[in-house]
Parts: structure tokens; sequence; C-alpha cells
């Protein structure tokens, strides 16, 4: 106002010009808004007529796209976390199988639908695997995912009983154990995929009256479908791992290392969020009641009070050791000097501990190959065991054992 007496409108003019931006900028957000509080009414609205469909067992393919509407719940949920992905392709394909059997008109066409949906659910329950989550370092993966490529550029060529021993020859060109792990699983996806993708065209009532296109459409899929079993068979085998007792071995691995006051920890953690440990992802897995008892066996072990076991007889879990108590179970290998690598946590249950050490195996140690990466890990490691604390202090105390 100052400058406005004096006779100076610019500031003025710059004001009301910026109020007029935010103005525009609110309206537009104001505005964007309102359409997808009405976008999601609409679908809300016509996913409710779904009801009035199935009651009266009428096909949910209609002009106001109660069936994308509802596949789009689903996805949404989904993606939220709240139903899984195996899960959201189960509930799609029921969706489907519902409105093949409602148009079918002859015996055969209904005896094809119930078939077809059997197949997703065969799939599913008796040798489906959401692939493994394997750790790779970003400067390693784009050259392993050429190799991939390379490998898919040709694979039709190939024939099932020759498959595993080309994808052998490309071990070669790996420097470690997951990283050909690495290049198998993403064969299977591809693979599985492919399977996915020719059931749902399947599906379709096009594919079905055309003879000659649904024939082809089978035998690619039971193509692929067979090539993704051959692999899933084959990467069961490079990261078998069989649990007993003996696996188990009560000797400290060194007693001077694990006794020293000096202890630093470094958390495996994805190379696309070195901010982020994996033992934190892991928290969201486990009853909010053992999070508390996470905790303290981090800080046993870096007290001495805690030691560890180590695993022994396997492989694949060739120097990893494992902190306990009850139910939970972190796991972690001597890296160097007094550094120890945190891999994850998990609550044991009856029916997982084959997950549990795969997944274990598929995730690294971080890059400490000079002092000053050494030095940024460990500074990450505190950082980690600072926001578990905070976690346990917001969330970790809320139940009891």
């Amino acid at each position: 106002m100052h400058a406005l007496n004096n006779g100076n409108e610019l500031p003025y003019l710059q004001f009301v010009a910026k109020i007029n931006f935010d103005a525009k900028e609110i309206n537009k957000a104001i505005s964007n808004n309102t359409r997808e509080l009405a976008n999601s009414k609409k679908i809300l609205k016509t996913a409710k007529k779904s009801i009035f469909y199935l009651k009266n067992r009428r096909p949910l393919y209609d002009y106001g796209f109660i069936f994308s509407n509802i596949k789009r719940i689903i996805n949404y949920y989904a993606t939220k976390g709240n139903l899984s992905a195996k899960e959201e392709i189960m509930l799609c394909n029921d969706l489907d199988c519902y409105n093949r059997l409602i148009i079918s008109k002859r015996n055969e066409q209904k005896e094809y639908s119930e078939k077809m949906h059997n197949e997703i659910p065969n799939i599913l329950n008796g040798g489906f695997q959401m692939y493994d989550d394997i750790d790779i370092s970003v400067s390693r993966k784009q050259r392993l995912n050429k190799l991939v490529d390379e490998i898919k550029s040709f694979e039709s060529d190939i024939p099932n009983e020759e498959l595993i021993e080309i994808i052998k020859s490309y071990k070669v060109h790996t420097d470690f154990d997951n990283e050909y792990n690495y290049i198998v699983n993403e064969l299977i996806k591809y693979y599985l995929f492919q399977a996915i993708d020719y059931y749902e065209f399947l599906l379709s009532e096009g594919t079905y009256n055309d003879k000659s296109l649904r024939k082809e459409s089978i035998d690619l899929y039971y193509k692929a479908l067979e090539r993704y079993m051959i692999l899933n068979k084959y990467y069961d085998e490079l990261s078998a791992i069989n649990i007993n007792e003996e696996d188990f071995s009560d000797e400290a691995y060194d007693e001077n290392v694990e006794n020293t006051q000096t202890k630093q920890l470094i958390f495996s953690h994805p190379s696309s969020n070195p901010t982020k440990a994996r033992l934190i992802f892991d928290l969201k897995d486990m009853p909010e009641e053992y999070y508390q008892t996470v905790l303290d066996l981090i800080d046993g072990f870096l007290k001495n009070e805690r030691y560890t076991k180590r695993l022994s007889n396997n492989g694949n879990l060739f120097q990893m050791r494992e902190l306990k108590d009850d139910q939970v179970r972190i796991f972690l290998k001597h890296v160097k000097d007094n550094v120890f690598c945190v891999f994850g946590v998990f609550a044991k249950k009856t029916d997982n501990d084959i997950k549990i050490y795969r997944t274990v195996c598929n995730r690294s140690i971080p890059d400490v190959s000079t002092e000053k990466k050494l030095n940024q890990e460990i500074a990450l490691g505190n950082v980690a065991v600072e926001d578990l604390r905070e976690i346990v202090s917001t969330r970790g105390r809320k139940s009891s054992r």
C-alpha cells in the first residue's frame, strides 16, 4: 500500500495477478475433485446395479459399464493392498465365467466355460507363485534385462526339451547366483502373463464362435502354460531349500566378533529406494504386537545381550544367521570386521518356512566396496533403527501378547 500511495502501481498489480492465478488454480483443483467425485459416484452406482443382474441371472455386459466398473473396483482394492494379485485374478475369473455361463446357449458351451473357468484356479492353486522379488542392483539389471530380451527374441524356436539347456548357457554372463535366478524368474513371468492373456482372450464370445481362432488360442495358451510349468519346476530346483533341525547350529559364528562392543548394522534395501530398509517393509506383514520384540532383538544384539544361530548344511543359506524370540525371526550375515547386514524380519508360521528362507536368499548385501559406501550404509542403518523405534513407539505397544 505504501508503494501504491507513492504512485507505484507495479507491486499492487503483481499482487492482484498472483491472487488471480491462485484463484484459478484453486478453481481448477475444485473442478478436478468434483469431476473425480462424480465419476466415483457413477462407478459405485452402476456397480450396485450388479445385485439386480445377479439376482435375475442376467449377464453383466451392458451399456451401463457395470462389468468394467466392478473390475475397476477390484483393481482399486488390489492397488491399495487389500487384495493380493492372486485374489484379483481369481475374482475377475469368476466374473468372466458368470457371464460366459449366462450367455451360453448349448451344453457344450457351458462345459467349455466351466473348463476354462477351472484352469486359472488350477494354475494359481496348483503351481502358481507370485514371482519372487529378486534384489538386483540398478547397474546390473539393465544388462540382465537385455539377456532376458535376447532369449525372448528366439524362444519360440526352442523345443521344450532344450529350453532349460539354452537358458543355462546364459549363466556365464552372470556374476552371482541371484542374477541367474533373476533371468529365470523374468522368463517365468513372461510365460505366466502370456498364459493369462490367452486365457482372457479365450473368454471372449468372438473367440469362442470362431472355431479356428479358438483352436489356435487354446494351443498358444497351453504352450505358454507348459513352458511356465517347465521353468517353474526348474526354478524350484535352483532355489530349493530344505529346513530341518540340523540346519541350525548353536555355535557362535565368531565369538570375538559377536562380543565386540562396536557392532555396526547395515540393512538390505531395494536398489531403487536405499532409504527404506527391507526390515521396515517386512513389518507390514507382521502382527503389531511383535514390533517390540523386533526392536528388543536388534538392541539386544547391539548390546551383546542376544546372540545369533547359524543356518548350516544348506548352500542357499550359507553364512546366514538368525536372531529369534518366540515367532520372530531376524536374518543377518557377518559382512566384515564388526559389520553385520540385516536381511529382514518375519513371523514364523507352520506353513511359511520355505517362503521365508527363499525370500531371504533373494535379498542382497548393499555395496560396501569402498570406505565411503560403507559409511553411507552404516548411516542408513542408523536411520533404519530409528525408524523402527518410531514405529514401535506409535504402533508397536497397542496390543499385548
